[in-house]
């Protein structure tokens, strides 16, 4: 009978387990030291060897001829029987299958028998989160006192499931996902006993879409082995994962950066070949994180990105040629997309969102998106002044709020009216076009973190509301660019906070924020006048029993605990006031009625009086 590669590479001896070495090592030492706990709870992702770990464990415990360094024999009639599923004592159980209490009674009956072949009797339960919570009560008491010569394996992909009385009667192990580079080197072991011819482009594809599950890794190959007729080939490999590639984002991603039109027409084409637009949006994701970390630390950082040579090569040569501020904008952007693809979307739709994403990560940046020998180098960006990106606004003021989308701005210096409640440099629209390029260069990488640096110090909260702001400075001012934020927008209308930001930007930058004196001049606008609250009497206060005390506990004080509410006047307020003076101490009014009222405990002490 033909058996699948994961099933016919199945570990046979600890050392073969890969990217576990600190579990192993731990199962080792415990075997070769004859301590070995009653039971275990294996932990980790699928795919990461937890179940051939406890056959393996099995195997080790039940052979007649062990060797040194706590491996089994192999060949004894044990191990093999063990091996090919078949041995009487070793019971694997599916835990989502039997999860009732029943199914644990009957496990228990089988429990306190003696071994029948085999020295040990060893129980594997897989998928144990899956049990109910009555099963694992009753497996409880054994599981704390097994019989002799009798072993639990636990084994799951969700720890946080079983119940702490079941983790604490067992020695946790939990497995990690494989590395990718494990994952390939055992690739190419397995193409090599196979006699496949296989590329290695082919097999880094493969091990990185396999995320950390070696089964799912050979699973894959199998598929591809079939597509490319006996062959592991880079197309087959992009035929099964639908067209997502590396070798081809890497190609549209050179593109967005030297031909926005052909990266966009591309993009459509692989959209329309019926491309999986989860794994699509993943894979632009890993190559924008590459080029991101490769751009800030060089080309030291590749060793740790887990790419090929070849993907290497491109990430060095391609980086230099992207602003860093460009890169973080498209991560945090497809970021954003993952959930949306995840739960599925139209294809048309989806290319809109992420042609969109990328255009207003571009435009943002300014013409500082190309720093190296690219084509793009001294190459004409639209202004963000010009409206092109929505939601973005430039203006030579200090703080600019952003203007309309598509609304062409001139910059103007000047002051909000006093009813605005805020001194604040303003933007008004423009019909005769054009409009004014950003002044100044963009402040980005250790200049900008020593800003933010002195803000968080002076102001943590002002420092965390401008994370998002651009920073702009020429050799008399330095600007703000500052989104379309509510929070934002709150923080600068006050003249303390321009006054520190300022004085951080004179001491890193060297120059002053627009519009704010260093030396602490007449900037300050005084800030919106309050109406005045009124002046309470005694007899226009109304009281409401809340909190009933025995007579006499106060000492005559009033035998009330709420809150005082004016009444009406004669010239019919309309209640503006209250709700005034409610959101300046952010409080509510839980009741209100009118002193001629009575309430329902007065008219119940008149009737008793009568």
């Amino acid at each position: 009978m033909y058996l699948s590669l994961y099933r016919k590479y199945r570990p046979r001896r600890f050392s073969e387990i890969s990217g576990q070495r600190r579990v192993v090592e731990a199962l080792v030492s415990s075997l070769e030291s004859g301590k070995v706990p009653h039971a275990f709870l294996f932990s980790g992702p699928r795919g990461c060897g937890k179940t051939s770990a406890a056959r393996l464990l099995a195997k080790r415990l039940n052979c007649s001829s062990p060797l040194v360094g706590g491996e089994s024999c192999g060949q004894c009639p044990s191990c093999e029987s063990i091996q090919r599923g078949d041995h009487l004592d070793v019971v694997e159980i599916d835990g989502a299958s039997n999860r009732g209490i029943e199914e644990i009674r009957a496990l228990k009956d089988q429990v306190a028998l003696a071994p029948f072949q085999a020295p040990n009797k060893v129980y594997i339960i897989d998928e144990v989160h899956m049990l109910t919570e009555a099963a694992f009560n009753a497996l409880l008491k054994t599981l704390e006192e097994p019989p002799s010569r009798v072993y639990f394996v636990l084994a799951t992909t969700e720890p946080q499931k079983v119940p702490v009385t079941i983790r604490s009667r067992c020695v946790h192990f939990p497995f990690q996902r494989i590395p990718t580079e494990d994952i390939k080197d055992r690739l190419v072991e397995v193409s090599s006993l196979e006699g496949i011819e296989a590329d290695e482009e082919a097999l880094w594809e493969l091990a990185r879409h396999a995320d950390g599950a070696l089964r799912d890794a050979l699973s894959m190959m199998e598929q591809a082995i079939s597509v490319g007729a006996g062959r592991v080939t880079l197309d087959a490999v992009s035929g099964i994962l639908g067209g997502c590639g590396r070798d081809v984002l890497q190609g549209w991603v050179e593109k967005v950066r030297t031909d926005p039109k052909g990266a966009f027409l591309t993009l459509m084409d692989m959209i329309r070949s019926g491309s999986n637009l989860e794994r699509f949006v993943e894979g632009l994701f890993l190559i924008f994180r590459d080029l991101m970390f490769v751009n800030r630390w060089g080309s030291q950082v590749v060793g740790a990105l887990g790419v090929s040579s070849q993907e290497g090569e491109f990430l060095v040569e391609e980086a230099p040629l992207w602003d860093q501020e460009v890169l973080r904008a498209i991560c945090s952007m497809l970021a954003d997309l993952m959930p949306r693809a995840r739960q599925g979307m139209r294809a048309d739709v989806f290319a809109g969102l992420l042609q969109r994403g990328i255009d207003c990560a571009i435009l943002g940046a300014g013409p500082q998106l190309a720093q190296g020998k690219g084509d793009t180098r001294g190459a004409e960006v639209p202004s963000r002044a010009r409206g092109d990106v929505p939601g973005t606004s430039f203006s030579s003021a200090g703080v600019i709020p952003s203007g309309e989308a598509g609304s062409p701005v001139k910059e103007v210096r000047g002051r909000a009216s006093a009813g605005d409640g805020a001194a604040r440099p303003v933007v008004v629209s423009s019909d005769g076009g054009g409009g004014e390029s950003p002044r100044g260069s963009r402040i980005a990488g250790d200049l900008r973190l020593s800003i933010f640096r002195r803000l968080m110090e002076e102001d943590p909260a002002l420092g965390c509301a401008l994370m998002h702001c651009g920073i702009y400075a020429d050799a008399d001012a330095a600007y703000l660019d500052v989104p379309h934020d509510p929070l934002v927008s709150s923080y600068m209308a006050g003249y303390r906070a321009r006054a520190v930001v300022s004085q951080v930007f004179l001491e890193v930058l060297g120059v002053p924020l627009e519009g704010v004196d260093p030396e602490g001049g007449d900037e300050e606008v005084p800030a919106p006048s309050l109406p005045p609250v009124p002046e309470l009497q005694e007899d226009d206060i109304v009281w409401e029993r809340v909190v009933s005390s025995p007579p006499g506990a106060l000492d005559g004080k009033p035998d009330v605990k709420g809150c005082a509410v004016p009444r009406e006047t004669d010239a019919g307020s309309d209640g503006d006031g209250i709700r005034d003076a409610l959101s300046w101490l952010d409080g509510e009014v839980l009741y209100v009625r009118a002193s001629d009222e009575t309430s329902e405990e007065d008219d119940l002490q008149e009737e008793e009086a009568e």
